[in-house]
């Protein structure tokens, strides 16, 4: 069945939207009970568009539509759900029922949700998966050894493996009898010794292209890429974005083969590293937030940054107060020294944003530490000169004063100079202290361009005051 995306009217947008028409025809079949009818809306729908409608229902009318959907069907939505929705439904079903609706994934799906389970849930689940489908039970015990975020942790153990020995007939009936069990997509075929340690690969068209005798050591391709079960799933999605790959392997120390990742995974994955980057620098701790998180969780999660953020506030009003004297003499003083110190954290996040993309995305190599940090001393350098003598001519007409002028553009040159340099080279420290460089770094380096930015501009104006005031 061929479906079409609904969406907005406007060409090319064909992700659909969850309208006031869709929600007002859900709230209606509900209403009149027409329970053939939600059941085929339902189905028609991929999991994802799915998983948007149920978001914008109450508990109650979730419920409902949910346990009109097969166990497959229900797994595939839940795991697109919000985490704070996923873990309230799965909350409201035992564990015969989650066993029943897991034992329909991939093993890798399969282990997300049982991840998140209760101790005891989860014992309760993989008990009765014991009992019922022992070899995806093995499976999903396998997968929930390994971190989360590692290479292990996203794997999937559905894969088709060749012995090096074989040749393409036998390697085509191989992936035949992979495909009707499992149902996975094939694009490569991995080439093991008697060992099981990865020696190859074969892409599928390979195959097709060759005679059914050819010996498969003549078609595959020896120069494998493959990661540590241990490894981040960063270095996944670094290695599948610059290799052009469609899956990467996983082996152990000694080469056995023991999943892939596949690439719908590295996709999630890219994903959720781009928004957690971008909710991190925003002060938001957690990647699963929402617009529609409870107001309190939200609170929970927001307020210690936003504490954290008053603390450094204060240091910056402590450095000003040292100056009180100075600002009293030249009262002008107390209007512009906000534009130094914010300008100096508008350029240290800029430089931020670039680093932490940069080491998001491995694009740092040999020297490249060092390399970034002279560069964005120079940019800083630049922007010194450009905003300084701007600022300063700026101050110079509103105020009618040349020296308030040549004091701020002093001050502006020097910490613009200071931004690009710590907001090149704290995300870079704290990586190397092994914290995630996106959430702390904004703090940090505004509060440390704001007392730079005081510190120079009420020096300088202490330092000169008699020539301010003459």
């Amino acid at each position: 069945m061929v479906r079409e995306a609904r969406g907005t009217k406007r060409r090319g947008e064909l992700i659909p939207a969850v309208d006031r028409d869709l929600l007002d025809r859900i709230g209606a079949l509900i209403e009149g009970g027409e329970e053939a009818s939600l059941r085929e809306q339902m189905m028609a729908m991929y999991p994802a568009d799915r998983a948007d409608l149920l978001e914008y229902l109450d508990e109650e009318e979730r419920r409902e539509l949910l346990s009109l959907l097969g166990d497959e069907e229900i797994g595939e939505t839940v795991l697109e759900l919000p985490e704070e929705q996923r873990e309230e439904y799965l909350d409201e079903l035992g564990p015969g029922r989650i066993s029943a609706i897991v034992a329909e994934l991939d093993p890798d799906d399969a282990t997300d949700i049982i991840a998140e389970l209760p101790g005891k849930v989860a014992d309760a689940v993989l008990g009765r998966l014991d009992v019922t489908d022992p070899a995806s039970s093995l499976d999903i015990r396998s997968l929930l050894a390994y971190g989360e975020e590692t290479a292990g942790g996203r794997m999937t153990v559905d894969y088709v493996t060749v012995d090096i020995g074989a040749d393409v007939a036998g390697s085509i009936e191989r992936v035949r009898e992979v495909v009707a069990e499992t149902g996975i997509d094939v694009y490569v075929l991995y080439v093991i010794d008697n060992r099981h340690r990865l020696r190859a690969t074969v892409r599928l068209q390979d195959l097709v292209l060759h005679a059914p005798s050819t010996p498969i050591s003549t078609v595959m391709v020896g120069d494998t890429i493959a990661v540590a079960a241990s490894e981040d799933q960063e270095l996944v999605a670094q290695l599948m974005s610059r290799y052009d790959l469609l899956q990467v392997p996983v082996v152990d120390p000694e080469d056995r083969l023991l999943g892939v990742v596949t690439f719908d995974d590295i996709a999630e994955i890219i994903e959720e590293e781009a928004s957690e980057d971008i909710l991190y620098l925003g002060g938001v701790t957690d990647d699963e937030e929402s617009p529609t998180t409870p107001p309190l969780l939200s609170l929970r999660r927001r307020l210690p940054w936003l504490v954290m953020n008053l603390g450094t506030a204060f240091i910056a009003a402590i450095v000003v107060a040292q100056f009180e004297e100075t600002i009293a003499r030249v009262t002008a003083l107390a209007a512009l020294m906000p534009i130094v110190a914010g300008m100096g954290g508008n350029a240290s996040v800029q430089s931020i944003v670039v680093m932490v993309r940069a080491l998001a995305f491995g694009d740092l190599g040999s020297g490249g530490k060092s390399r970034a940090i002279i560069k964005e001393g120079l940019v800083g350098l630049m922007n010194g000169v450009a905003l300084g003598l701007l600022a300063g001519g700026v101050v110079t007409v509103m105020w009618g004063d040349m020296r308030l002028g040549l004091l701020i553009a002093a001050a502006m040159f020097v910490n613009l100079i200071v931004a690009g340099i710590v907001g090149t080279t704290i995300p870079l420290l704290l990586r190397r202290l092994k914290f995630d460089p996106a959430l702390s770094s904004g703090p940090l380096a505004t509060t440390f361009t704001d007392v730079c930015g005081f510190l120079t501009f009420l020096g300088l104006a202490t330092i000169t005051i008699g020539w301010l005031t003459g």
